[in-house]
């Protein structure tokens, strides 16, 4: 998004079912692979990156759980659990950015 409308914080569910059924169809994508192709294979090697080290960062805390227990206060474990939950929802925003 731009200065002007800058990306929002949320979004509701009827807000993004508005945005979906306008959103414009693509007839090829491979034309615009090859229009777009060394920015859109950064793109997509980032991408790739991301899911890895969303990963690996979920089975860590995974594996630290116990630990973190011990150490962290009730609102820093609270912070994390909403970390893990938003590396999920990336994950399955990016698997569905894929299919």
């Amino acid at each position: 998004m731009d200065a002007i409308n800058p990306c929002p914080d949320a979004i509701s569910f009827r807000a993004l079912a508005t945005l979906h059924q306008h959103a414009l169809v693509e007839a090829d994508g491979a034309r615009q692979e090859q229009r777009n192709g060394p920015a859109l294979q950064e793109l997509q090697g980032l991408l790739e990156q991301y899911g890895q080290l969303s990963q690996r960062l979920l089975a860590a805390l995974n594996a630290q759980a116990p630990a973190l227990k011990q150490q962290r206060s009730a609102r820093q474990l609270m912070a994390l659990g909403a970390l893990q939950a938003h590396l999920h929802m990336g994950l399955r925003a990016l698997a569905a950015s894929e299919d």
